[in-house]
C-alpha cells in the first residue's frame, strides 16, 4: 500500500500518543482495495507497525513465513508459518519482534465488502470479523497455499493495473476475494471453529444478531431489544448461540461492552463515569458491577494494573498481556481511542 493511500494521524495527549490510519479523502466513500506484500508495509510504516494503531478498514494478513508477535486489543499471538489474521475496523493492534516474514496484507472498507455475495458475507463477517468469542485467525498449511496462491497472483496483477472503471474493477477484486475467502473457510486449520451449516436459517439468525451487538450495543443491553427485532424467542435465540458460539446471547453482548470498556480505560484518559455513559449506562454503578463481575475487578483496578506496566513498543516492548495465546491451534472467537506512552 502506498503511503499516500491513507492519512495517518498521530495525536499527542498529555505523554500519550496514538496512531489512527484512514483512506486518503480521495479514496473515501469508494469500493477501494488494496493486496501488499508485508515486507513493503514493513518498509512504508515501520514506527507503525510497532506502535498501538487502528485502522479503518477491514484487513487480512497472512504470514507465509517467519516469526513475530501480533498484539491484538488484550492478547498477544505468535506470527508463524501460514498464519492469517482477520481483523475488522478499528481494531487496536501492534507487531513486535517481526523476523523473516513473508506474506500478504488485504485491506477494504465496508462498502467494498458490500459487494460480495449475501450469503458468503454473513460467513465472512460473523466467523471471520466479528466472530462472539473474540478473534478469528486460522492456518494455511503448504498444500492449501499452493491452490491458493493463484488468487492472490491473480489480484497481485490487477492492483497494478490502471482501471478506467473502477466499479468493474472493484467488482473483479470482490470475486477473487470470495474466492480466496471460501478456500481458506474449506482448506484452513480453524481448531474448534465450525464453518458447517452456515447456510441454515438458524445461522443466518445469529449471524445477523452478532451483526446487530456490533451495530448497537451503546444502545441497547438487554436481550429483548434484539429478539424484538430479530423475530425469534429469547429460548430459540439461546440455542442459537449456544450452537455457533458456545455461549450465551447476554454474554455477547456484555462481552462487547466489556471489549469496548477496557480499550477506553487502558488508552484513554476518560474517567470511568464518561465511560459508562459512553457506553449507554445511565447509573455508572451499574456499569461498575457489570466490569467487576466479568473481569474480576473494578474498573479503576483494571486501569492502574494497566498503566503500571511500561509501555514501549519498540524491541524493548516490555507490556504483555495476561496470557500469550497460540495462533495456530485456536479458532475464532467509537469513542474507540488507544493510546502509548
Amino acid at each position: 500500500m502506498e503511503k499516500q493511500t491513507l492519512e495517518t494521524k498521530k495525536i499527542v495527549h498529555n505523554n500519550i500518543s496514538y496512531l489512527q490510519y484512514d483512506l486518503a479523502k480521495d479514496q473515501a466513500n469508494t469500493s477501494f482495495f488494496d493486496i501488499s506484500d508485508i515486507n513493503t508495509i514493513k518498509d512504508l510504516r515501520q514506527e507503525g507497525l510497532q506502535e498501538m494503531h487502528f485502522l479503518n478498514l477491514y484487513s487480512i494478513f497472512w504470514f507465509y513465513s517467519g516469526a513475530g508477535t501480533h498484539i491484538v486489543d488484550f492478547d498477544e499471538y505468535e506470527i508463524g508459518q501460514g498464519t492469517v489474521f482477520f481483523l475488522s475496523p478499528k481494531r487496536i493492534r501492534a507487531y513486535r519482534n517481526l523476523s523473516n516474514v513473508e506474506g500478504v496484507a488485504m485491506c477494504f472498507p465496508e462498502d467494498f465488502l458490500l459487494k460480495i455475495d449475501n450469503e458468503l458475507q454473513g460467513r465472512i463477517k460473523t466467523k471471520m470479523f466479528y466472530p462472539a468469542n473474540g478473534f478469528a485467525h486460522c492456518k494455511i498449511s503448504e498444500a492449501a497455499k499452493e491452490k491458493m496462491m493463484p488468487i492472490v497472483k491473480l489480484m497481485q496483477e490487477a492492483s497494478a493495473l490502471q482501471y478506467e472503471d473502477k466499479s468493474l474493477q472493484a467488482s473483479y477484486f470482490a470475486s477473487l476475494l470470495s474466492l480466496l475467502l471460501i478456500d481458506m473457510i474449506r482448506l484452513g486449520e480453524w481448531g474448534d471453529s465450525s464453518f458447517s451449516n452456515v447456510s441454515s436459517d438458524s445461522f443466518q439468525v445469529y449471524a445477523k444478531f452478532v451483526q446487530m451487538v456490533e451495530d448497537y450495543y451503546i444502545e441497547h443491553h438487554a436481550v429483548k431489544d434484539y429478539i424484538e427485532k430479530l423475530g425469534v424467542s429469547q429460548t430459540t435465540l439461546n440455542q442459537y448461540t449456544q450452537q455457533y458460539a458456545k455461549t450465551t446471547p447476554l454474554k455477547i453482548i456484555n462481552n462487547r461492552i466489556i471489549l469496548e470498556a477496557k480499550r477506553l480505560l487502558r488508552y484513554s484518559t476518560t474517567r470511568t463515569k464518561q465511560i459508562a455513559f459512553y457506553l449507554g449506562f445511565k447509573d455508572d454503578s451499574y456499569f461498575i458491577k457489570l466490569f467487576k463481575r466479568n473481569v474480576g475487578m473494578s474498573p479503576v483496578e483494571f486501569r492502574q494494573k494497566r498503566n503500571s506496566r511500561p509501555r514501549s513498543l519498540g524491541n524493548g516492548y516490555e507490556e504483555r498481556p495476561p496470557e500469550v495465546k497460540s495462533a495456530l491451534p485456536l479458532g475464532p472467537g467509537g469513542l474507540i481511542v488507544f493510546l502509548i506512552n
